[in-house]
């Protein structure tokens, strides 16, 4: 029964993690697409008509809901993990992540793609860099998970 409570506790502070870091992307993109439509009300209202600032009164809602759910995001994600994380537990989750993001990214890219990079490697570096750090993530990640369970048991 302990062996499954320490593996959702490392699997909620995991989705934590992630979710922390996918809502931080989307409020990246949220924020440069508003900056742009405020960015172009101001130039249409500049150079044709003031009448275009009229368009804010849909840019403040969309501001205001964006904002809205930036916070209900961010406190729902951070209520998933069991309890508070120090420093070091932090820094395990934060590498464990991003081994598994980037295996993820490599799974999702062409081979054509990740040929080109291993090639990019070979051209630069003399050694296939990308290739051995995929390998040692693989091969890592299953004592690094046991890590994160002792550690958030």
């Amino acid at each position: 029964m302990v062996a499954i409570k320490s593996k959702i506790n490392v699997l909620r502070a995991l989705s934590s993690v992630i979710a922390k870091k996918a809502i931080s992307l989307f409020a990246i993109c949220c924020i440069a697409a508003l900056i742009l439509l405020f960015v172009g009300i101001f130039l249409l209202a500049y150079f044709l008509s003031a009448w275009w600032w009229l368009l804010l009164v849909i840019f403040v809602p969309l501001l205001l809901v964006a904002v809205i759910f930036y916070f209900i995001a961010t406190v729902i994600a951070s209520r998933l993990t069991p309890t508070a994380l120090t420093r070091e537990q932090t820094s395990l989750l934060n590498g464990f992540t991003d081994k598994v993001l980037g295996l993820l990214e490599t799974r999702g890219m062409g081979w054509w793609w990740f040929c080109t990079l291993c090639i990019r490697d070979l051209v630069f570096y003399r050694e296939l860099r990308t290739l051995k750090t995929l390998l040692k993530d693989t091969t890592s990640l299953k004592k690094d998970f046991q890590t994160l369970e002792n550690e958030l048991s």
